[in-house]
C-alpha cells in the first residue's frame, strides 16, 4: 500500500497562472453546470420514485385486486395532467394519505413543476453568479431530502395497512412488485 501523500510542500494554485481568467471562468462553469444537472437528474429521480410510492399507496392502502388497480392505473395516466398531480388529486379526495402528507407532497409537486418549467433558466442565473447557485443546491437538495422522506414514510405506511390486514412481509413485496408493475406498464 502507498504511504499518504505529504501536500505539505504543495503550493497552492501552482497550475492556476497556466490558464487564462477566461479558460478558468470556462472550466468552473462548465463543472458548475454539471454539478446542477446531476442535482437536477437526482431530485426528479426521486419524485418519480415518490409518484410510485404514492401509486402504491393509493392502490394497496385499499386492498385492490391487480385487475382492478391496472385500471386505476391507466385511468390516473390517462389524463393529459402531470401524474404526480393526478395522484395527489385522488390521494386528496379518498383522504388516504397519513396526517400532513398532503402539504408535503404539494410542495414537492410545486419543486416538480420548477424543475420541469423554471429550473433550466434559473441554470442560467446560478452559472453566473455564486449565491443564486448556492441556493439552487440548497433547493435541488431540499427536493430529494422530502422525496425521500415521503416516499419512506409512504412504504412505512403500505407495510403497516397490508400487516393489519394480516399479509406476511413476502405477499407484501409481492403486492408491492404487482403495483410497481402496473405503475411502468400504464
Amino acid at each position: 500500500m502507498r504511504a499518504a501523500i505529504d501536500w505539505s510542500k504543495g503550493a497552492p494554485n501552482k497550475y492556476a497562472a497556466s490558464f487564462s481568467e477566461a479558460e478558468r471562468d470556462a472550466m468552473f462553469r462548465k463543472a458548475a453546470a454539471h454539478d446542477l444537472h446531476v442535482w437536477t437528474v437526482r431530485a426528479l429521480d426521486q419524485i418519480q420514485v415518490l409518484e410510485v410510492a404514492l401509486f402504491t399507496y393509493l392502490l394497496l392502502a385499499d386492498g385492490m385486486a391487480a385487475s382492478e388497480a391496472r385500471e386505476r392505473a391507466l385511468k390516473a395516466l390517462g389524463r393529459p395532467e402531470l401524474p404526480l398531480g393526478r395522484l395527489i388529486e385522488e390521494l386528496s379526495v379518498k383522504g388516504v394519505l397519513p396526517e400532513g402528507a398532503h402539504e408535503r407532497v404539494r410542495s414537492v409537486a410545486a419543486e416538480r413543476s420548477w424543475l420541469f418549467h423554471q429550473s433550466s433558466y434559473d441554470r442560467t442565473d446560478a452559472l453566473r453568479d455564486a449565491a443564486i447557485r448556492a441556493q439552487m443546491f440548497a433547493r435541488l437538495e431540499s427536493i430529494v431530502t422530502e422525496a425521500e422522506s415521503l416516499t419512506a414514510e409512504l412504504k412505512k405506511a403500505v407495510s403497516d395497512a397490508l400487516r393489519g390486514a394480516g399479509l406476511t412481509a413476502r405477499q407484501i413485496n409481492a403486492r408491492r412488485g404487482e403495483a410497481v408493475q402496473l405503475w411502468r406498464a400504464a
